[in-house]
């Protein structure tokens, strides 16, 4: 399990989708991350394996439900 901030390049491989998926999900607060530096709205986002991690279960979970998250 990796122990840095993962890119959403490295996040999109793991959900299966491209890196702007993953940058929508995390403006709608759908996948939890961060803005690394100091750039503001221009800084690229960061994400937690835990937080990913988590986003994959809720998926899941609402899929065995039959909603698609």
């Amino acid at each position: 399990m990796p122990t840095h901030p993962l890119t959403p390049r490295e996040v999109a491989e793991q959900l299966g989708q491209d890196e702007q998926t993953v940058r929508r999900l995390a403006r709608r607060g759908e996948l939890r991350g961060f803005k690394a530096g100091t750039g503001g709205i221009t800084s690229p986002w960061r994400f937690r394996q835990a937080a990913v991690d988590e986003f994959i279960r809720k998926r899941e979970a609402a899929v065995r439900r039959g909603r698609v998250a």
